[in-house]
């Protein structure tokens, strides 16, 4: 069983870029083990052929944090 929330808006920046902060809230159960996920996020394109992303996501269910960071390029 999953729920999940998520949300988030585009933000048309100067010079076609484009700005998506993300919340995110989720809870599922996998083999009888429960788990409560909350997650901040940036999403962001400064190029057209280049989309930089960042996470934060806290583990409520374990007590853990993590981190992430994400870098894209199309040619």
């Amino acid at each position: 069983m999953s729920n999940s929330l998520v949300a988030g808006y585009w933000f048309k920046l100067p010079y076609s870029r484009r700005l998506r902060p993300i919340l995110m809230y989720d809870t599922y159960q996998n083999a009888g083990v429960a788990t409560t996920l909350s997650m901040a996020g940036l999403d962001w394109w400064p190029l057209s052929h280049l989309r930089l992303q960042t996470g934060y996501t806290r583990d409520i269910s374990s007590n853990r944090n993590i981190f992430q960071v994400m870098a894209s390029v199309s040619y």
